[in-house]
């Protein structure tokens, strides 16, 4: 019996993406919102004895909540094991306390999420590029953690945005290993810029590292949110004789006029994103490129060994990442 696949209604269009290039089958919810704000949610699908992944990223709290309830009721009735595909983790900032008293909210929304799911054949999550290593440990430990791989899709996009001879760019200093190794992928020269964060949506570039004159650069970075990071590093290469700037982005969050900012700053010629984001693929247009995960996510869930799906087979606490079982 084939693995059924569920989707929150935001991440729909990545998961009919992914329903197009593997042999799953769909899964069905009916859903009503209350006038008080609750949520019915009923899996119309049986899921008894089978093999279930759910397509849902954590994008607010309040669909983080109705991603929980879904997940939970799918292992109540009966899923033999699960599948959470996160494309989007909403609390990635806060991975960590940088001072006294604060709350790590990737923590908190991550442990209540899978601490209460086990079905008998094992919890499995992906991530999506995670903004730091730390993310996926803060899951509970009998939930296997693994992150899918998008780099191909990045990769095309640099290239596509980028021309035929560009420079790849950082917007952070703390992103100066993952920007090498793609720079040496594409086979192009890297710099580095420097930024200070002034506040929750204030960025600061204080230094660039590398020789940007007359080049045109590709900036990347795992998200973009207000878009701060972004024209404050373009600003920083075109001041340095860039010839001109585009910009990469795996998460494209862009709340508000985020966009429109960008589009009309000057400083950005294009931005370019995947779809782990519902935003991206609501809001592509000339300006943004928008390139779907979709074949990304189908391959790591269908390739390599099967996970078991057995009753009594023992979770584990690895972070290695197998792919589900074909009951």
């Amino acid at each position: 019996m084939k693995p059924v696949l569920f989707a929150m209604p935001h991440d729909a269009p990545l998961a009919n993406a992914i329903l197009a290039t593997a042999a799953f089958d769909g899964g069905d919810v009916t859903r009503e919102a209350f006038p008080d704000g609750e949520w019915r949610q009923r899996v119309d699908t049986p899921v008894e004895g089978r093999n279930v992944i759910v397509i849902g990223g954590a994008v607010d709290d309040a669909g983080t909540a109705r991603l929980f309830d879904l997940c939970c009721g799918l292992t109540a009735s009966g899923a033999a094991s699960l599948t959470l595909v996160m494309p989007y983790f909403a609390y990635s900032t806060m991975d960590r306390a940088s001072s006294p008293g604060e709350v790590v909210t990737a923590r908190t929304r991550a442990l209540p999420l899978s601490s209460v799911l086990r079905p008998p054949g094992g919890l499995r999550i992906l991530l999506a590029e995670p903004h730091t290593d730390a993310i996926p440990y803060h899951f509970a430990p009998h939930a296997r953690t693994g992150v899918v791989d998008v780099s191909p899709v990045i990769e095309r996009l640099c290239t596509r945005v980028g021309g035929e001879r560009f420079m790849l760019a950082s917007t952070d200093a703390g992103r100066v290993k993952t920007v090498q190794r793609l720079a040496e992928r594409l086979g192009v020269d890297a710099a580095i810029a420097h930024k200070q964060r002034l506040g929750p949506a204030r960025t600061r570039v204080v230094a660039l590292l590398g020789d940007v004159r007359s080049r045109h650069v590709v900036l990347y970075d795992d998200m973009v949110r207000t878009g701060a990071s972004l024209l404050g590093a373009a600003r920083a290469c075109l001041d340095a004789g860039a010839a001109s700037v585009s910009a990469v982005v795996t998460h494209a969050v862009l709340p508000g006029d985020a966009l429109d900012r960008l589009r009309t700053s000057g400083l950005i010629d294009r931005l370019a994103a995947t779809d782990t984001h519902p935003a991206a693929s609501r809001l592509a247009d000339a300006f943004l490129l928008v390139e779907s995960v979709a074949a990304c996510v189908a391959r790591l869930l269908t390739d390599g060994h099967p996970l078991e799906s057995a009753v009594d087979a023992a979770p584990r606490t690895d972070a290695s990442v197998e792919p589900i079982a074909r009951a």
